[in-house]
């Protein structure tokens, strides 16, 4: 077991109780460390002011990276000294609101024609363009380009294509200079950014205090920064914007550094968003792509591809030396300030593949405070590895993701993903959670690995220290070296519902005993759960996934790629057909096929407003006014329509289904929280409700009123009220949608969005 009692976790089948004893600990580095991160950049205006005048000119020894291919045409190599062209002075015009536009006309350093004579020239608010003779041409520097305080400029090189600015692995590119008092702005457009280097932070762009930065269409090649941004450091206060752009080659390893970012080093608490764009072959310390500090971190469309941690080692005698090789690809301490409001990270769409870490996280590691939030939406996480590290550093949990908090934060959700051959030495082989109340809806976890043959090696798909709920998923093929081959949970409350266990397999180590293959314990059965095989043994300490799961072969389909996400297909004649979701993430269809016939005990679904919806006839008349419907013994759909109406489902699984606030308030009068649903029309409710999924927990709340500007479903337990609020906090007003009879524990779970 390793030395940092944080994350060297054992769910053994002797002492759950000192484990989860050991799960609320962490040591009291990593605390002392969190006080100061935040105020690593602050530094007085004076400081700043120092710098602008006497420039940052830290540079590394250049290496021998290999310059990307797609440069291979340009007119100067990197490495390579340009000629110096005929010199042409800067064109200069003016725009209506008076900026200028400036174009370079030249490849040289300085000089006339050059970017850095434009820099000096240009008045805040200018835009450098580039001349189109400059096309596939490189522009060689031999120092780094300055930007002074207060200076907002745009540098796009639309018109030049692909037009390189290298720093001939020997000074960094471009130096950003800023203060509190005059925040400065940069947008870099339509150009790569190669082979800058330096011994200090941003190898290709870095700022200062409250610098922002957008870069749109840019690609960062073999950049390289000792501490950490390889590519880009945005330092305390500032925001970043990435579109479009791509990041390959980027390295920060050199100082080994808790900050160690080799692409993108982003110190808060501000904001930081990437859209549209790929991050390939990166290497760091802490997250080979993006290292965020104390900031709103949002992700969306993006591809992060064989980027690697792997590098780090234990840092002896340094604060924290355990916390190196985390998160292969993202690595996140916090999305806020410890004395902010809360933050959130937000990755959507977004495909992360082949990458390694060390310690914690393969593919991301997500530390959180307790007033942040994490979500992971329409994702998928691919044959992602965290090793150990070694010396004194923690086993390797997480070979996809973890999340973790000291304090329970404001939740998780995943939603709509897959999580695929991830491997983790330690526990935890697709997602390692702690302290983060977890939604996990439409979501697949196949062939996922924790391999360690110790006792720590638990939850082949997932290592669970928190409460979880799991809905309309598949957990299939996966393997844990100890126990839990599918899930693996402390002593928090975890339930399935809708859900597959399949051909889910532990070692127990080197002892054969065959118990415990899909998880560690039984968990919460909220209905319509299957497993297969059944638990091998008799033994007193084995166990099926729930106590009543339904035994039985869903006969899955292997995996394969279906609406950009990875799936087991579920055949028409399988048992699981029709217990689970069908949103491309998934493996069955989210509602049971009604039979035909009306709420007799057989499967029916009830129209107050046009009779049942099925071609048979039934009592009930079409109008839109107060109905009574009444399902039977099986699973009935309930739709009341127009008008105050009365619903019952009666035994088994029912849906009660709302088309829109409007409605009127309907009384269900016997809603079960294990077996029953209310549906909800994302069409007919609004207010940015995602269609096919389980209701967002966040858009959830127990109480008389809306808390904050997310929730939409306001549930009274005093008195069984349940209200939609199309704005949560704003200015509209909440209406009512129905009363449920006995106060039922309603949660987010039991609501399920349609389109």
């Amino acid at each position: 077991m390793s030395n940092n009692n944080r994350l060297s976790r054992s769910l053994s089948l002797e002492d759950n109780q000192e484990t989860t004893t050991l799960l609320k600990r962490r040591s009291d580095e990593i605390e002392a460390e969190k006080d100061t991160s935040s105020k690593v950049q602050e530094k007085t205006d004076n400081n700043s002011d120092a710098l602008i005048n006497s420039g940052n000119t830290s540079s590394s020894k250049p290496n021998n990276s290999a310059r990307d291919p797609k440069l291979a045409n340009s007119e100067t190599l990197a490495g390579e000294k340009s000629s110096p062209q005929e010199t042409q002075p800067i064109s200069v015009a003016s725009t209506e609101n008076g900026a200028n536009s400036l174009v370079v006309t030249n490849t040289n350093d300085s000089g006339a024609g050059s970017l850095r004579e434009a820099l000096e020239n240009a008045k805040s608010g200018d835009t450098i363009r580039f001349a189109a003779e400059l096309a596939n041409k490189t522009i060689t520097l031999n120092r780094e380009l300055s930007i002074p305080t207060g200076k907002n400029l745009i540098i796009d090189g639309q018109g030049a294509s692909n037009l390189t600015i290298s720093g001939n692995n020997q000074t960094r590119i471009f130096y950003l200079n800023s203060t509190s008092a005059t925040p400065t702005d940069l947008t870099i457009k339509n150009l790569t950014l190669a082979n800058g280097s330096t011994s200090d932070r941003g190898g290709a762009i870095s700022t200062t205090h409250q610098g922002s930065v957008i870069v749109e269409n840019v690609d960062f090649i073999n950049n390289n920064a000792n501490l950490g941004g390889g590519a880009i450091f945005i330092a305390y206060e500032g925001n970043l914007t990435v579109k479009g752009s791509r990041f390959e080659g980027n390295k920060a390893t050199a100082g080994n550094d808790e900050r160690g970012a080799g692409a993108i080093a982003f110190w808060g608490p501000n904001n930081l968003t990437v859209t549209d764009s790929a991050f390939i072959g990166n290497e760091g310390i802490n997250g080979a792509a993006i290292n965020s500090l104390n900031g709103n971190m949002t992700v969306k469309n993006s591809q992060f591809i064989n980027n690697k941690t792997t590098a780090a080692s234990y840092d002896s005698g340094n604060p924290n030396p355990f916390l190196r090789g985390y998160g292969g690809a993202i690595f996140a301490d916090r999305a806020s300030a410890r004395d902010g409001a809360g933050g959130a990270i937000e990755i959507s769409n977004s495909t992360f593949k082949n990458n390694q870490g060390r310690g914690e996280g393969g593919a991301a590691y997500l530390y959180t405070g307790g007033q942040d939030r994490v979500s992971i939406t329409r994702s998928v996480f691919e044959n992602n590895h965290v090793l150990a590290l070694p010396n004194g550093g923690n086993g390797g949990n997480g070979g996809g993701v973890v999340v973790m908090s000291n304090e329970v934060n404001r939740g998780l959700t995943i939603t709509d993903s897959s999580f695929a051959g991830n491997k983790a030495a330690g526990q935890g082989g697709g997602l390692w959670m702690m302290n983060s109340p977890t939604q996990i809806n439409n979501v697949t976890f196949s062939g996922n690995r924790a391999e360690s043959l110790e006792k720590s090696g638990n939850g082949g798909a997932m290592a669970l220290y928190g409460k979880t709920d799991i809905v309309n998923s598949t957990i299939a093929y996966n393997y844990a070296g100890w126990v839990g081959g599918g899930v693996s949970a402390d002593n928090s409350p975890v339930s399935v519902k809708n859900t597959i266990f399949y051909k889910n397999t532990a070692s127990n180590g080197t002892e054969g005993w065959g118990i415990q293959q899909h998880t560690n314990r039984a968990l919460t059965d909220n209905g319509n759960n299957i497993q297969y095989p059944p638990k091998q043994t008799k033994n007193f300490n084995d166990t099926n996934a729930t106590a009543n799961i339904i035994i039985a072969d869903p006969k899955l389909g292997s995996l394969q790629e279906s609406n950009g996400l990875l799936v087991h297909s579920v055949p028409s004649d399988s048992p699981a057909a029709g217990l689970g979701a069908s949103s491309g993430a998934s493996t069955a269809s989210a509602t049971p096929t009604p039979s035909s016939t009306d709420g007799d005990g057989s499967n029916a679904a009830i129209d107050g407003n046009k009779s049942t919806v099925a071609s048979n006839p039934d009592p009930l008349q079409e109008r839109a006014s107060n109905d009574s419907l009444s399902g039977g013994a099986n699973n009935d759909i309930l739709v009341g329509g127009m008008g105050s109406d009365t619903l019952t489902g009666g035994a088994g699984a029912d849906r009660f289904v709302f088309q829109s606030a409007k409605e009127g308030i309907d009384r269900i009068t016997d809603f079960s929280t294990a077996d029953d649903t209310i549906l909800v029309s994302a069409a007919g409710f609004g207010g940015g409700l995602t269609a096919d999924a389980t209701l967002a927990a966040s858009q959830f709340t127990v109480g008389t009123a809306a808390t904050d500007a997310d929730d939409r479903f306001i549930y009274n337990n005093a008195d069984g009220s349940l209200f939609f609020d199309s704005d949560g906090t704003g200015s509209s007003a909440e209406v009512q949608i129905a009363i449920l009879n006995g106060l039922p524990s309603l949660t987010n779970t039991d609501i399920t969005v349609t389109s």
